[in-house]
């Protein structure tokens, strides 16, 4: 064996073997080639080295025995369940509605009446200028100052005045205790309407008989506007209206003094 003081320090004998434990390849080659062993042994440690080295080689790369295992299938987290729907608020009974007292349900009729009452007032007054007016030329014709023509053509102005205030009348809604009131009134026009028809031709053909005919038409006109304003002092007594029967009392005199 050479003089270990001259022998490099990788191939003294403890990193030699250090190198075979730690690093197999490197620890071969030292052993191999390390001039402080004799032939013998380098050849021995080397074989050995190799053998170890090949053996660990091939038991790294020979396939298993066993197949290997199939990945295992990664656990699905089980979904939540799907929150219930909140249950909608029941909704708050509406109140029952209040039965109105006697008090207020006088008042609401009567608010009721006296709304109906400021729609027809015009109609009646209206009513009442055109039968005046009726009266006035009829009055003049009697006394002779104008002729039958003129009244007749006077009267006609008078008659679409009526009818007028008819259409009118009809579209205004009464009460239901009024009904009668408004079912009567709207007849009385209708004969009033008639009845000047009547005198416009009595009047345009002086004839006598069609006088005639018109002073029934107006008689009539006259027992419903009298039975309307029973049925106005039944149920409203403070309405304002005023009262036609004087001016049908006066139109009745002066047709019946109507001559040609």
């Amino acid at each position: 064996m050479a003089n270990p003081k001259s022998t490099k320090w990788y191939f003294q004998t403890w990193f030699v073997i250090l190198m075979l434990i730690l690093f197999l390849p490197a620890g071969i080659i030292l052993a191999a080639v390390n001039p402080n062993w004799k032939r013998n042994t380098r050849i021995i440690v080397a074989t050995v080295g190799m053998l170890f080295l090949i053996v660990s080689m091939v038991s790294a790369t020979a396939p298993s025995g066993e197949p290997p295992s199939a990945p295992k299938p990664r656990a699905e987290k089980p979904k939540p369940a799907p929150k219930p729907p909140e249950p909608e608020p029941e909704p708050e009974p509406e109140p029952a509605p209040r039965e109105p007292t006697e008090e207020e349900k006088r008042e609401k009729a009567n608010a009721e009446k006296q709304r109906y009452a400021n729609e027809m007032l015009p109609y009646v007054e209206r009513t009442e200028s055109a039968l005046t007016e009726i009266n006035s030329i009829t009055d003049d014709f009697v006394n002779g100052k104008i002729t039958s023509q003129e009244a007749a053509g006077l009267i006609a102005v008078q008659e679409s005045e009526l009818a007028d205030i008819r259409s009118g009348v009809a579209a205004v809604t009464p009460p239901s205790d009024l009904q009668g009131f408004q079912t009567h009134y709207l007849d009385a026009l209708d004969l009033d309407i008639a009845g000047c028809d009547k005198l416009v031709q009595g009047l345009e053909q002086e004839d006598p008989a069609l006088i005639e005919e018109a002073a029934t038409l107006f008689e009539q006109a006259n027992s419903h506007m009298e039975q309307a304003n029973r049925e106005l002092e039944k149920h409203m007594p403070q309405s304002g209206f005023p009262n036609l029967a004087p001016i049908f009392k006066t139109l009745k005199k002066n047709l019946e003094h109507l001559s040609f």
